[in-house]
């Protein structure tokens, strides 16, 4: 048997004492709320007896009713609400014994609280490890709360950071052609000035020089029948190009800001010979895509269409990196297994024989992309979706989508 972590050692206390917690505050203040008349034990009426608002009375019903102990003290309002709800409760509403009990295990609360984390959100963070289907709810409010920082020092957001990169055989056997279809809605300025930039990049280092092929704005609403302000919801925003180095750089141009001036960037990018199809002194080598949630995004939807002839016998990956400090991450570099962030997400899959995962914040994309397919004369049903989906992403991670191509 491999020996313990210092780490978990050191931790399993305060799990346990946790646990002990979490079954002494269930007992305790359960007791307090099934004394009450039945109408009195669901939030709107545990509210009005309590004169507590109804959010403290929809958390306290919600930890009290899980069946972890962990996940009692997670989903519970702090130790000063608890002290004062019980306070305000009268002798006729509840005997000294049960105020006793439920004030003496509030006390337990602050105490552990004080003792091993300082306040209650470090005290939520020691325990994320431990708090298993709620860990996904512990993590999404963090990011929520990142996200909404974030977008007020850039000065800017988008409410969904959607691409989709198509990978097709090249002409030449060798390469495989890359179409990038990035989709920015309810793109915004939150301040005058703020700068906007998304950006694609070479995906192979060959050594050869990249020559994207861009469609965006007039160009765009040639190819496509319906022209782009139709796969616009908010309008189309004004778009600014520059090649530098082999990057792509879109900027939003124009001076609009604030909640109200809202506008959807939409480009569609064609890069011939794009990646390299196999490389036969790497022959574990996997190719990869990724999106960053740039700029601060609620929502980043990355799409890998891949051909079917290219599907070698493993399903590709979803990796999730931290880049801070570091930049683009190479899912081939050994090196990256350090940045790998914890993940929930998993990718969703399509068979485009069958139709391909539609997008509810964005009804227009499967329309958008039939079109665009048909500009190419690429097949919808000749190929496979992988869809990565994530809430919230991390303004320094990096979305990947790794896989290893058939040998042609």
């Amino acid at each position: 048997m491999s020996p313990t972590p210092a780490s978990e050692k050191s931790a399993y206390p305060l799990r346990q004492r946790l646990l002990t917690l979490g079954q002494e505050l269930q007992s305790a203040l359960l007791a307090v709320v099934q004394s009450f008349p039945p109408e009195a034990q669901r939030t709107t009426g545990l509210s009005s007896l309590g004169r507590v608002n109804k959010v403290f009375a929809s958390r306290l019903l919600k930890a009290l009713r899980q069946d972890e102990p962990l996940a009692v003290v997670h989903h519970l309002p702090g130790p000063e609400p608890l002290r004062r709800f019980l306070d305000g409760l009268s002798e006729d509403h509840l005997s000294p014994q049960h105020r006793q009990a439920a004030k003496s295990a509030v006390e337990s609360f602050q105490q552990l609280i004080e003792t091993e984390a300082g306040d209650r959100a470090a005290l939520q963070t020691m325990m994320s490890n431990w708090l298993g289907d709620a860990r996904q709810e512990f993590e999404l409010r963090r990011r929520q709360a990142a996200y909404k920082a974030i977008s007020e020092l850039h000065g800017a957001s988008v409410d969904l950071n959607l691409s989709a990169a198509i990978l097709h055989p090249s002409a030449n056997e060798d390469y495989l052609d890359l179409v990038w279809l990035m989709s920015m809605i309810g793109l915004q300025r939150l301040r005058p000035g703020a700068q906007l930039r998304v950006d694609t990049r070479l995906m192979s280092d060959e050594g050869h020089k990249r020559q994207p092929k861009v469609f965006l704005g007039e160009e765009l609403e040639q190819i496509l029948p319906e022209g782009l302000g139709a796969y616009c919801p908010h309008g189309a925003a004004r778009i600014e190009a520059e090649q530098l180095q082999g990057t792509m750089n879109y900027f939003l141009g124009g001076e609009d800001f604030g909640p109200h001036r809202r506008s959807d960037m939409l480009l569609v990018e064609s890069n011939r010979e794009e990646l390299r199809r196999f490389r036969p002194e790497e022959p574990n080598r996997r190719s990869y895509v990724y999106s960053n949630p740039m700029p601060p995004s609620q929502g980043l939807v990355l799409d890998l269409f891949l051909h079917k002839s290219l599907l070698d016998e493993e399903a590709p990956e979803l990796l999730i990196y931290d880049t801070a400090g570091v930049g683009p991450r190479d899912p081939n570099d050994p090196l990256c297994r350090f940045d790998l962030l914890e993940q929930v997400e998993e990718l969703d899959y399509a068979d485009g024989a069958r139709g391909f995962l539609p997008v509810s914040e964005y009804p227009p994309y499967e329309r958008l992309l039939g079109h665009v397919l048909a500009r190419l004369d690429w097949n919808p049903k000749e190929f496979h979706l992988w869809r990565a989906r994530v809430a919230y992403p991390l303004h320094s991670s990096q979305v990947t989508v790794a896989f290893k191509p058939r040998r042609s």
